[in-house]
């Protein structure tokens, strides 16, 4: 099922969020957090979104809203190095 969503009256219809979460764990002083919301496109499995600072580090079902919330420090430096790595284009 393909969406269209332009004005953000049509994300709201479409979205709601069911739950904010923060890590127990600080990583440079700033703690992941993820939005956790039900969708209309998957009511099964929802949909989420993981920050670190200003940046999304994973999204996709809800589950992703909380998949870097308990991980040591090592696991997560490469993480966020996995996902905050910029692309480079093949040549």
């Amino acid at each position: 099922m393909k969406l269209q969503l332009t004005p953000p009256t049509d994300v709201k219809r479409e979205l709601g969020l069911s739950s904010v979460l923060i890590s127990n764990e600080a990583y440079d002083g700033i703690a992941l957090f993820g939005f956790e919301m039900g969708c209309s496109w998957d009511e099964e499995h929802g949909a989420g979104i993981l920050f670190y600072k200003n940046v999304v580090v994973d999204y996709g079902q809800a589950d992703s809203s909380f998949s870097g919330l308990s991980m040591t420090d090592a696991e997560f430096r490469d993480f966020i190095a996995t996902k905050m790595s910029p692309v480079v284009p093949e040549k």
